[in-house]
């Protein structure tokens, strides 16, 4: 394996693994429920604890907008 690849796939894990951090579900449904890193020789697999943001359906995604909590006038 070239170097430069073996370089991108360690920053890639690095930077998988915060965004999973940085985007997990911390509210009180998710309490106790860990992030997990599951290592397989070809792939890394994360689970992160949580779902999709607000009242948004899978089925939805890409389709209609997600709610916000920047509502025009409550600035």
């Amino acid at each position: 394996m070239p170097e430069n690849f073996r370089k991108f796939v360690a920053d890639y894990k690095i930077y998988v693994i915060i965004n999973a951090l940085a985007h997990r579900d911390y509210s009180i449904h998710s309490e106790g429920m860990p992030i997990q890193l599951i290592m397989f020789e070809d792939r890394l697999e994360i689970h992160n604890p949580g779902g999709i943001y607000g009242r948004i359906r899978i089925d939805q995604l890409g389709k209609v907008q997600p709610d916000t909590t920047h509502k025009k006038g409550n600035l």
